[in-house]
């Protein structure tokens, strides 16, 4: 595989000697390049450091010049959804939003404190709170 890669998840991209390991967030067509390793010095017995700015560049221009290669052996579903998202935040479908949206005002007419609400929302739709306050913020400007 020598394009940049069509989905988020971990790859492993070359260049001559230089050899990275890369995490790619997002989704088609704006995936983003997220932590990345360079490992050609482990490879050649030195330490292991964070790829330079310039060698992810260099991937995002010239994409054609480098060989991405997945890892499918590493299951990244085991990882929380939000590991592969640029924004932290989760996709959430529509009848889930619908029905966050009708708990949160059966919770504010019930009188629940706000704070209150925002933990119960983050537990019960296993999201970030950041992502919570977002919605609610949505939801009260809808109102």
């Amino acid at each position: 595989m020598s394009n940049f890669p069509l989905s988020a998840g971990l790859y492993l991209a070359q260049h001559g000697t230089e050899v990275v390991l890369i995490k790619i967030t997002g989704r088609y067509p704006t995936l983003q390049l997220g932590k990345s390793v360079d490992i050609s010095a482990l490879i050649s017995g030195g330490d292991v450091k964070p790829a330079s700015k310039e060698q992810l560049s260099h991937m995002i221009a010239f994409p054609s010049n480098w060989k991405f290669q997945p890892l499918p052996s590493i299951d990244i579903s085991v990882f929380p959804k939000t590991c592969f998202r640029p924004d932290g935040f989760v996709d959430i479908q529509y009848d889930e939003l619908v029905n966050m949206q009708a708990t949160y005002y059966r919770l504010i007419q019930q009188g629940i404190p706000y704070s209150d609400i925002m933990r119960a929302l983050v537990y019960e739709y296993n999201l970030p709170m950041d992502q919570v306050r977002k919605l609610v913020n949505d939801f009260d400007k809808r109102a």
